[in-house]
């Protein structure tokens, strides 16, 4: 990603999971000179750290300890006008639950 004064920015990637070994793969697999990765164990219906952060994409693990948590996150990030545009890519272990 280039600034406009052509300089190479980071990329920031906030990633929450209720799995410490989960967290853990997407760090790996993230981890470069030009990404940032923020993990967060526990989801929480408080935005600060997402306003904090100001993240290019959020990894939504959908499930995060029990059902709905994460569809109600979601709503929260899309209601607020300074998270509504980050992009959320959704991971679940759910399958079930997501195709009801």
């Amino acid at each position: 990603m280039l600034s406009e004064g052509g300089a190479f920015m980071t990329t920031r990637i906030m990633v929450i999971n209720n799995s410490d070994d989960i967290l853990a793969l997407f760090q790996k697999i993230l981890a470069t000179d030009d990404c940032q990765v923020f993990l967060q164990l526990f989801l929480n219906s408080d935005l600060r750290e997402v306003r904090r952060i100001q993240p290019d994409l959020i990894i939504l693990d959908y499930y995060v300890g029990r059902e709905g948590v994460g569809w109600e996150f979601l709503q929260l990030l899309r209601m607020e006008d300074t998270t509504a545009a980050v992009p959320v890519l959704i991971c679940t272990t759910a399958v079930k639950l997501v195709q009801e």
